[in-house]
């Protein structure tokens, strides 16, 4: 896992460096000793979400706020999102699925910035995921998965048409 303190993460956020991070579990072991996800605790993230890095600045001496981008995420997250929310008399809701969710997708978190962060780790950067990110990023398209589906149709037209291709030639 890539885990950084937050002194790294704004340095690298600083570089222009796109920085998508997923929640680690609710519990994390490293190094022999077992830490609280503070993001699943406090701030309704449940492990294995995404989001993408937006801001970050200086809280005080010690704390950065980071500022997370959930938008291109939302769909990809609620395979995630745990029923266990309360709101209106149920305690069945998913976090998405609540007067909690930010309708902007945009949530604010507080990190360390010599601690080791173990909260969440980095999507490292040559990950398949995260290229698809990027190209998505640079297409314009305001919708992830929608642009996923677009990416699956034309990539099997393009096979069909291969195919077709070598019937063709194979025929000759």
């Amino acid at each position: 896992m890539n885990y950084v303190t937050g002194n790294e993460l704004k340095a690298l956020f600083e570089q222009g460096i796109p920085i998508v991070i997923e929640v680690s579990p609710k519990t994390v072991t490293y190094d022999g000793k077992l830490y609280e996800n503070g993001l699943y605790a406090y701030h309704e993230f449940s492990p294995g979400m995404r989001a993408t890095l937006r801001g970050i600045k200086k809280y005080d001496d010690d704390l950065l706020t980071i500022v997370l981008d959930m938008s291109n995420w939302s769909e990809y997250n609620k395979q995630f999102d745990l029923p266990d929310h309360h709101e209106n008399g149920r305690d069945d809701l998913r976090w998405h699925e609540t007067e909690a969710y930010p309708e902007n997708h945009i949530a604010e978190a507080l990190v360390g910035c010599r601690e080791t962060i173990y909260d969440f780790h980095l999507v490292p950067p040559d990950d398949k995921i995260q290229q698809l990110y990027r190209e998505f990023s640079d297409s314009g398209h305001i919708n992830y998965l929608k642009w996923l589906e677009e990416q699956v149709i034309r990539l099997e037209d393009q096979v069909s048409q291969l195919e077709d291709e070598a019937d063709h030639l194979a025929a000759q």
